[in-house]
């Protein structure tokens, strides 16, 4: 019996599962031990892309040169001006991008970008898996002793307790008829964070890989709901809500025949405005509802002082002055929102980039009447007005795919033109 190990694929579980684990993951919030996950991340790209240097070289364009080019140039001015000496910015804006430019082009031009995007919804939904189990028999029935603790920074220095490294707990204060349990955060700093992954893996699944297995559809839904995250929920809602109006009133104009959600359209809204109403209203009213508020205040009003590149980046020196004095105990750094802390710490100019690319893809799904396309698009745009990951790989991935795509849509543009000569 021959036993053979796909390096190729292994290297892309890496590549993702780091990309997951280093955005907002405890594992890339902690402090004792350090476990310098965006260097590992980096480290196992570039493997990555080494290993991959006959294919990319292979389909290498001046196209995907023109988006490296403009990728250096553009952050790089922005190091010059605004994060003039920080390795951080250098590591996570530069060299991680650059890198992810050249290893999503290949797959990309290979028409395997989906397989990529099949491991990160596989990660994320093992994990959802393994949080259920440990959430209901650790956190809430206690039938499972934890395993020992960990301390992270996320706020405040704080100490997490860990289940064998597969699950963690410290955000008690979920409230439910009366009763207050722990919210699952799976491996993540925040119940927030983990809503975030599981929103987005859900969005993949559903819009781009077209997996609409109704089990897939639950076990996010029930892990979102565990995490008692009101941005999870209304996301779900929102989502499946646009999908079936724009799915019957395709059908109302290929038909011309009134179907019976097209009728009862107004009442449907109407009910998801409610119940969206409800949810955000009883979020607002909490603390950490109006520390979201006051961080969009804050914002503006940090950004106001510099418009153009902002304060500096991680420059949170401004934004902290500014901030209430309730405000600054919940949290003495930090915002609950990315683009606000985009605008405080970079201005206009750097939030020019993640405009650029939320407007590709809406864009792009309005000119081929891609359905799928443009609730993906909107949906990432609420999870980052919504949710702070502004500075995570995650988004990085994001913004460097909509340039690459870009990349790929000006190539094809270019020979279907040169076609039309001919």
């Amino acid at each position: 019996m021959k036993f053979s190990i796909n390096i190729a694929k292994l290297l892309d579980v890496l590549v993702v599962l780091l990309i997951i684990l280093s955005t907002q993951s405890v594992y890339y919030v902690s402090i004792s031990p350090d476990f310098h996950i965006l260097q590992l991340t980096n480290i196992v790209l570039a493997v990555r892309v080494f290993y991959s240097l006959p294919g990319i070289a292979k389909h290498f364009k001046s196209s995907l040169l023109l988006g490296l080019t403009f990728w250096g140039m553009y952050l790089g001015l922005f190091y010059y001006v605004s994060a003039n000496g920080s390795s951080g910015f250098v590591q996570r804006f530069i060299l991680f991008p650059l890198m992810l430019m050249l290893y999503l082009w290949l797959y990309l031009k290979e028409g395997k970008l989906k397989e990529l995007l099949a491991i990160y919804t596989k990660i994320i939904s093992i994990i959802a898996g393994l949080s259920l189990f440990f959430w209901l028999f650790g956190s809430i029935l206690g039938v499972m002793p934890s395993s020992g603790s960990m301390r992270i920074y996320w706020g405040a220095d704080r100490f997490i307790t860990s289940y064998f490294g597969l699950y963690f707990q410290w955000q008690n204060d979920a409230e439910f008829m009366g009763h207050v349990f722990f919210r699952n955060i799976g491996i993540f700093a925040e119940a927030p964070m983990y809503s975030l992954h599981l929103s987005i893996a859900f969005l993949i699944d559903f819009f781009i890989l077209g997996q609409k297995s109704k089990k897939k559809i639950l076990l996010y839904a029930i892990t979102i709901l565990t995490s008692y995250s009101v941005t999870g929920i209304l996301l779900m809602i929102m989502s499946l809500s646009m999908n079936v109006f724009f799915d019957s009133f395709y059908q109302f104009l290929k038909n011309r025949k009134l179907n019976v959600v097209i009728l009862l359209l107004p009442f449907l809204v109407l009910a998801v405005l409610l119940l969206g109403s409800n949810l955000l209203g009883s979020k607002l009213t909490s603390a950490s509802g109006s520390s979201r508020m006051e961080d969009y205040v804050i914002g503006f009003k940090a950004w106001k002082y510099h418009p153009l590149f902002g304060s500096g980046y991680g420059n949170m020196t401004l934004v902290n002055s500014l901030k209430s004095r309730v405000r600054y105990a919940r949290s003495a750094t930090g915002f609950t929102n990315s683009p606000t802390t985009i605008l405080a710490e970079g201005g206009l100019y750097f939030i020019m980039l993640y405009i650029y690319a939320f407007w590709h893809f809406i864009n792009k799904a309005i000119n081929k009447v891609d359905k799928n396309l443009f609730i993906f698009g909107t949906m990432w745009l609420y999870l980052f007005l919504t949710t702070t990951f502004e500075h995570s790989t995650l988004m990085i991935a994001f913004l460097v795919f909509a340039v690459v795509d870009r990349m790929a849509d000006l190539k094809r543009t270019k020979n279907s033109h040169k076609m039309r000569i001919k």
